[in-house]
């Protein structure tokens, strides 16, 4: 019962702070606000006995994505101008966050008895050789795929934020 109550604890506050990270003009305050909405997530996988999940959740995601998000919003500068351009596309992202939560919960709920159960782990509670099997053997491709899209839209972010130099001129 008290499992129960943590989980809403924390599906509430990882969806106020989503809500937060997608209505907020400021972008610095938005990528805070999904620090928090990544921990949440991370206290939802430890409820669920995911404790590999979880640590990878705050490491990769909430450490060190967001902070990539954080050095390519204060590399590209952007003023109040662009700030205002791009709340207008977050409020189609928040109709449409909401419209595919609810059919996500519609689909669920249509759906109860004719899934099938989610497989017991064979190796017992030890999800990190499963993870860690899993992701070197099976997943080694797209993981590297990843890794490496990730580089690109770095060295992109870069290039974008880049301000043309002009031509000296001679005196």
């Amino acid at each position: 019962m008290i499992e129960l109550g943590f989980f809403y604890l924390f599906a509430v506050i990882a969806l106020g702070a989503a809500l937060g990270v997608i209505l907020l003009k400021n972008p610095v305050a938005a990528a805070m606000l999904l620090v928090v909405t990544l921990c949440a997530l991370a206290a939802e996988y430890v409820l669920l006995g995911a404790e590999f999940s979880a640590a990878i959740q705050v490491l990769v995601y909430a450490g060190a994505i967001v902070i990539l998000f954080t050095f390519v919003i204060m590399l590209l500068n952007l003023g109040q101008e662009e700030v205002g351009q791009l709340m207008g596309v977050s409020k189609w992202a928040l109709l449409f966050s909401l419209l595919t939560g609810a059919a996500i919960i519609l689909i669920q709920r249509l759906s109860v008895g004719r899934l099938p159960e989610a497989a017991l782990s064979t190796l017992g509670s030890d999800n990190v050789y499963e993870v860690g099997m899993a992701l070197f053997t099976r997943y080694l491709w797209p993981f590297e795929l990843a890794s490496l899209l990730i580089l690109l839209a770095v060295i992109a972010s870069i290039v974008i934020a880049k301000k043309p130099t002009l031509p000296a001129r001679d005196a």
